[in-house]
């Protein structure tokens, strides 16, 4: 119990600090900034825009590659955990720890992102506007915590974590598509809770399914690949 709360500390710290202030307020000035500019280009269809694309098209994915790479201290995630694994500590119960706490906080960050967009890039009714914002909220929640479990499986490949930047690339490139390919992707589903074109024609409550399995099973890949 001792290593797992050492296993909190030390993921905390490295997710604390300077980091946690540029990367969170950083990423709120730039949604902020995205939707106040769709607004003016054209409140219709202006919440959709920014959701699709500086919200989820880009700064949660760019957000939870940066708190995985940062909590993995820029290399592989399993030599990440090096400081407590040489006093005896679980390796694999350690990543199972800093995964978890990365997820965690991602988790809120997207979340409070995506309402921010909503409620900066929205008019309309009041009550409408709050239920697409709790909507979005929980959208980038899973959407977040599915990322943080995607990269951390990525970061345990390719010297010094390089796994991570072609797991980016791939989400970016073959979550686009709507066909089988798309499935194993965070974007694909993401796009398909959001409104956006369905995945193998999946009605949305079955990409939000798919994006908790995906997230589960990255997760548990991540776990069981690194040694005890």
């Amino acid at each position: 119990m001792k290593r797992w709360v050492l296993g909190i500390a030390l993921s905390a710290g490295r997710l604390g600090g300077l980091w946690s202030a540029g990367a969170y307020f950083g990423a709120a000035a730039v949604v902020a900034l995205a939707a106040i500019l769709e607004k003016r280009i054209s409140p219709e269809g202006a919440v959709d825009r920014v959701l699709m694309g500086a919200v989820f098209g880009w700064t949660i994915p760019l957000l939870s590659y940066s708190a995985v790479a940062r909590v993995s201290r820029y290399g592989r995630l399993d030599t990440g955990v090096d400081e407590l694994a040489r006093y005896g500590g679980n390796r694999r119960g350690m990543v199972a720890c800093f995964v978890l706490m990365t997820s965690a906080r991602v988790s809120i960050v997207a979340s409070l992102l995506a309402a921010l967009a909503v409620l900066v890039a929205a008019s309309g009714q009041p009550n409408a506007i709050r239920a697409d914002a709790v909507t979005s909220a929980w959208i980038g929640a899973l959407g977040g915590a599915a990322y943080v479990a995607w990269f951390s499986f990525a970061s345990l490949w390719g010297r010094a974590g390089r796994g991570r930047l072609l797991a980016l690339l791939v989400d970016w490139v073959l979550g686009a598509a709507t066909s089988a390919i798309s499935v194993p992707w965070p974007r694909a589903h993401l796009r398909s809770l959001l409104g956006g074109e369905l995945v193998l024609g999946m009605p949305p409550w079955q990409s939000s399914v798919s994006l908790a399995f995906l997230g589960a099973t990255y997760f548990l890949a991540c776990v069981f690949r690194v040694a005890r």
